[in-house]
């Protein structure tokens, strides 16, 4: 060795007769060398047009998997409106929850914890997300669990038989690439792509809608997980670009139809919506801000036309030429009648712990006459309408309603009647968690039927947030399971086996308006009936709930449950976020 460096110094300094110091390397290391940068770089291939993204957080989470929920973040990723995010990163979580994987956020372009920031939606790797309260891209949360769709290999969970354990397993070390693209149509189409070790490839996708105008930025989320990054792209989005559009007329609705001519304030708007529609064949509501209303002359009274007019296209810039609209105000003589002209269909409300109830209005019209003899429908969203809310005592009491179109007021009433339950079940906050909250065991026994009826609160965020009813024995062992547990919703469990036995569909039955269904679970009066037929053979255990909506639509929920044993068989209620009084 130090003869070696001897060599070289001497060399350095140019001493004659001596030979460079050279090193005596295989012939094949400089291939060997270009062949492992190679592999190396091959992951981060990038495709035509694909700008890379500097990664400036590495990991995202402990690696141990110990990051609590919502304290490790990636850095904030920027899609423009037109542009696909891709993301590849390798996924590791605890293994003790389906969620405790990646975590994905699409939000506003704003930074947490700063003005403008809003989220649009969440999606986690366990077919499961939310969406924000206010969705900021169309002033509601249009979040739909619906949309999520899961795979295996290809197949989807309604397709085969799906084990949350062995997707644990697979997930901890798997190669996931996520896209996230921001269509300029005001849509993010999100697509992940996760390939386990053993080559399992797991898919998610799932869609929302976002700005056309402004970015949106994403961010990771660990959750006792973490993920080693190892790659971020941006490039052209796979979605055309949708041109923008001109307005071409503004439609009114929800307006009042009738306003007094002595009311010292007159208001031509009230709650009314505004609807634009566009050359293209599309449309979006509008604030009331972005309008320029031309009121009427107010001097006499009649028939009085409100123009309005809208001078912005569909991706907010000003256009060419401004879209109008117009609907039309009765301005009247004083109020002489008003009244009940549709009763409430929903007149029984059940209560027990509530804080409050909201009166459900399905059903009803309200007439108001006026001195000229003319009559108008009053609208329930009318600022001159107010209505009185519900006390929480039992038995009957009159709703009063009261018209105030001018200096006059006119009140008219329906009478509603108030059932004080005898149990509860779940938080009325709608906070209770799946499964945590039973009511009273109910016996069947061989040869019988047993009813409850009983309300539910719900805010209808999923199909699931209802009741269930669980069939059991009437007292468990340790170690024993329930035999069944049947959703609202036409799905459920036998056995306790949440991942491998659900009830089959020839053993449900339902006639739901999906389209209504979540809306309708609050508020809908139920009856369950639980009948012990004694046998398989007889028919075994029928479960049913016979529902009437809010609305007055009535529908029903059967399954039929094949118990061990049916000498002991009983039933109660649970809840998943919400909350129910049972008569």
């Amino acid at each position: 060795m130090l003869s070696a460096l001897g060599a070289t110094v001497l060399a350095l300094v140019g001493c004659a007769g001596l030979e460079p110091y050279t090193i005596n390397a295989p012939a094949d290391l400089a291939d060997k060398i270009a062949e492992y940068q190679a592999e190396k770089e091959a992951g981060k291939k990038l495709p035509d047009g694909a700008e890379e993204i500097d990664i400036t957080t590495k990991t995202v989470g402990d690696v141990g998997n110990t990051s609590g929920w919502f304290t490790a973040f990636s850095q904030d990723f920027t899609v423009p409106a037109g542009k696909k995010l891709v993301l590849q990163f390798e996924n590791y979580g605890s293994g003790t929850e389906n969620y405790h994987n990646w975590n994905l956020y699409v939000t506003t372009p704003y930074s947490r914890g700063t003005d403008g920031y809003a989220e649009y939606f969440a999606l986690r790797a366990d077919n499961y997300g939310w969406g924000g309260a206010q969705d900021p891209a169309i002033g509601t949360d249009v979040y739909s669990a619906e949309r999520i769709v899961s795979t295996k290999d290809g197949k989807t969970m309604a397709e085969i038989t799906w084990d949350w354990a062995d997707f644990r397993e697979k997930l901890n070390g798997a190669k996931v690439t996520l896209t996230i693209d921001h269509a300029s149509e005001g849509t993010a189409y999100v697509t992940a792509e996760a390939t386990a070790t053993d080559g399992t490839v797991y898919g998610e996708t799932y869609n929302h809608p976002v700005s056309f105008v402004d970015d949106v930025n994403v961010f990771l989320v660990a959750d006792h997980s973490h993920q080693n990054m190892t790659l971020a792209y941006i490039m052209a989005s796979d979605y055309p670009v949708i041109p923008d559009s001109e307005p071409a007329k503004v439609t009114v609705t929800g307006h009042p139809t009738a306003i007094a001519f002595d009311a010292e304030t007159k208001d031509f708007w009230g709650n009314a919506t505004a609807t634009v529609s566009f050359e293209d064949g599309s449309s979006m509501n509008i604030s009331k801000d972005d309008l320029n209303i031309i009121v009427p002359d107010i001097t006499t009274p009649g028939t009085k036309i409100v123009v309005v007019t809208y001078s912005k296209t569909k991706k907010g810039q000003t256009a060419s030429k401004a879209a109008a609209g117009a609907y039309t105000v009765e301005l009247v003589a004083n109020l002489t009648d008003f009244k009940v002209s549709s009763p409430l269909t929903y007149t029984t409300y059940y209560y027990l712990n509530n804080t409050a109830l909201e009166l459900q209005t399905y059903g009803l019209a309200l007439e108001a006459t006026f001195g000229s003899g003319s009559k108008a429908a009053v609208a329930l969203n009318d600022p001159s309408l107010s209505i009185s809310s519900i006390a929480l005592k039992e038995g009957a009491q009159d709703i009063t309603f009261s018209y105030k179109p001018g200096s006059e007021a006119k009140t008219c009433s329906q009478s509603i009647t108030l059932v004080k339950g005898t149990e509860d079940v779940g938080l009325s906050d709608l906070s209770s968690a799946f499964l945590t909250a039973q009511s009273t065991i109910v016996a069947v026994p061989v040869g019988e039927s047993k009813s409850i009826n009983f309300a539910a609160y719900s805010a209808g965020a999923e199909n699931y947030h209802a009741p269930s009813a669980i069939i059991r024995k009437t007292t468990l062992a340790d170690g024993e399971k329930e035999y069944a547990i049947c959703r609202l919703d036409n799905f459920g469990w036998l056995n306790g086996d949440f991942d491998n036995q659900k009830i089959a569909a020839a053993d449900m039955a339902s006639d739901w308006n999906w389209d209504l269904f979540k809306k309708m679970i609050n508020y809908s009066l139920y009856t369950l009936t639980v009948t012990n037929n004694g046998s398989d053979a007889a028919g075994g255990v029928k479960v049913r709930f016979d529902i009437t909506w809010p609305n007055g639509d009535t529908h029903f929920q059967e399954y039929t449950i094949r118990p061990a044993d049916y000498s002991d068989i009983g039933f109660c209620l649970t809840v998943d976020h919400c909350y129910l009084v049972i008569k």
